[in-house]
């Protein structure tokens, strides 16, 4: 994407962040209880903040750039050859 679609989608992004789900939580990388009974320096104890807002599909209406972008075949396909799992 062009730096100004991107900013284009971030703006109205932005405009509609209010109505977005948050959470906002600590956890460690696999999601699970601490345990413990493992060493302080094992990688399942350290523990990592985890902080988003989400949209649904459906509070997205059609016609602005971010529900374009979403729809856009071109981006479907760059996103299935970034992450390889076949077709998308």
């Amino acid at each position: 994407m062009r730096p100004a679609a991107v900013a284009s989608v971030v703006d109205w992004a932005m405009t509609a962040m209010p109505d977005a789900y948050w959470t906002d939580t600590e956890h460690n990388v696999y999601f699970t209880a601490d345990d413990p009974g493992l060493p302080a320096d094992d990688p399942r104890r350290t523990r990592v903040r985890s902080a988003k807002g989400g949209l649904a599909y459906d509070q997205i209406p059609s016609g602005p750039p971010l529900r374009v972008a979403y729809e856009s075949d071109e981006l479907t396909a760059f996103v299935a050859a970034a992450l390889n799992p076949g077709n998308i």
